[in-house]
């Protein structure tokens, strides 16, 4: 008898995603397709201010972080959520809460 493999599919508008729950309350969100290690401030929303406080100083060329087109590199303790990880993850804490 001849096992099926089973075959994830991705849907079109969105990156390959598996998340998982486990009975002790650990919760798993697979981002493998979101390799980043560096970002625009413009792409990623978010404003050179803040950024700057959080020690992104220069950019990835050593000038000065100035404007939101400038290419900087990730630190490697920072990651940046999508928007259905972050909503996945509220509604596990809601869950648990």
């Amino acid at each position: 008898m001849r096992r099926r493999s089973r075959q994830w599919k991705r849907a079109s508008s969105a990156p390959f995603r598996i998340s998982t729950s486990s009975k002790d309350g650990t919760t798993r969100f697979d981002m493998i397709d979101l390799p980043l290690t560096h970002i625009r401030p413009d792409e990623v929303k978010v404003p050179v201010e803040k950024l700057r406080s959080l020690g992104y100083l220069t950019d990835i060329n050593g000038y000065d972080l100035q404007n939101g087109s400038q290419v900087i590199e990730l630190h490697p303790q920072d990651i940046l959520l999508s928007d259905s990880c972050a909503d996945y993850m509220i509604k596990i804490a809601q869950f648990v809460r």
